[in-house]
């Protein structure tokens, strides 16, 4: 599945594990070139292939989000 956040292209893809569930994995790109925005971007097991789809793909728009609106450090606004 590809979605689009940000400007970023995040594909997720699912496969089944070893026990039977589900993980999934989500590449993102910006302007054709990839991000790493985790050292290893594998999500937990789940129970079907939608939902690690899904779980990978809301993993990946957060750390978007969390690289793309910086926070002050320590809560300090100004």
């Amino acid at each position: 599945m590809r979605a689009v956040h940000r400007g970023y292209v995040i594909d997720a893809r699912g496969w089944r594990d070893p026990i039977d569930g589900w993980v999934a994995r989500a590449d993102v790109r910006l302007r054709g070139r990839p991000v790493i925005l985790e050292k290893d971007n594998h999500t937990r097991s789940w129970p079907t292939r939608e939902q690690a789809i899904r779980a990978a793909l809301e993993r990946a728009q957060y750390l978007i989000d969390c690289r793309e609106v910086p926070t002050a450090p320590y809560g300090r606004v100004g």
